[in-house]
Parts: C-alpha cells; structure tokens; sequence
C-alpha cells in the first residue's frame, strides 16, 4: 500500500484578498456587471454548511439501521459591508431609490448572486446565492451602519460548457487559475 504525504500539495487558504458580488440579471442570467467589495468588516466573512441531516429506518432485531437516508446540509453565505452606498443596497440587497432617498424593500423580492472569495492560492464560488440582505444599526456611539449580506447557496454551473456540473460551492486552487 503506498502512502501519499498530503503536505506535499496541500492548499490553504486564508487572508482574504478581494470580495466580488455578480448579481444575476432579472431573466436569470448572470450579469455582466461584478462589485469589489471593500469595505468589508474584519472576520464578518463566513461561507458554511451546516450539518448534514440523516434519516435511519431502525431495525427491530439488530442496533444497525436497515437504510439510512442522509441528506447533504445547505451551504450559507455573510458579509458585513461597512459601505451601504446606493449601488450596493439597490442592486445586491433589493433596495429602491425614491426622490433620492435609498428605501428598504416593503417586501421580499429574491436577489440572485455569484459570490466569490479571492485568495493568495485560490477563490471559493458561490455561484448562484439567493441573497437575504438587512441593514443593522447598532452600537452607533462607537459602531457603523452595516449592510448585512446573507444568503443560501444554490447549485450553479462550473464554467461555460454544456456539461458543466452543478454545485452550491466549489474551489479554483491558483494552479488552474485561481483569481
């Protein structure tokens, strides 16, 4: 049995480079436009699966199940953006503008993005995320406004090509061109 040392080609990823947003275009398409986001608060970035969830049909004679069903966790993904400029509340987190004023959604109307994280050695895609954006004002004496940017990932194609598969995350290592 021959042993791999995995020290050898290991990827790690860590201190963020660069936060890009793609909202999607209102027929469903990727847009063409992306925003840098970089006013990001420190260690407010998370993208995160939870558990998954599994399903046992117990047997009676034995401590085995006789199936088990196990359902994969959905990926999550959130930001705090210390800049709440318009562009960013109208086109990422579904706000209008009124008379010049920036007005919060009266109701829930799904935003779509691709989200990406941009490392030294690599960047985590989201590629379709339904965004679930709030604002939060706290803490105002020594705090700032924040733009919270949350959503669930959803599976979205790996690349251009007709056989792309679909996935809610994937991972370009820098070797494959990375961004």
């Amino acid at each position: 049995m021959a042993t791999t040392n995995l020290g050898d080609t290991a990827l790690i990823l860590g201190g963020v480079q660069q936060i890009l947003i793609t909202p999607y275009t209102a027929a469903g398409a990727l847009g063409t436009e992306t925003y840098s986001l970089d006013q990001i608060v420190a260690d407010s970035t998370s993208i995160t699966q939870e558990d998954n969830t599994t399903n046992a049909i117990d047997s009676e004679t034995k401590d085995e199940p006789i199936y088990e069903n196990i359902t994969l966790g959905r990926y999550t993904v959130t930001m705090n953006s210390g800049d709440i400029q318009s562009d960013l509340l109208t086109k990422i987190m579904g706000f209008t503008i009124s008379g010049g004023n920036i007005c919060a959604p009266n109701t829930y109307k799904p935003v779509w993005a691709k989200i990406e994280a941009a490392f030294n050695d690599g960047t985590l895609v989201c590629p379709k995320v339904k965004i679930s954006g709030r604002i939060e004002a706290a803490s105002l004496k020594t705090g700032i406004v924040q733009g919270i940017i949350s959503g669930t990932c959803y599976a979205g194609k790996v690349g251009s090509e007709a056989e792309a598969p679909l996935t809610p995350f994937y991972i370009i290592p820098k070797a494959s061109g990375g961004a």
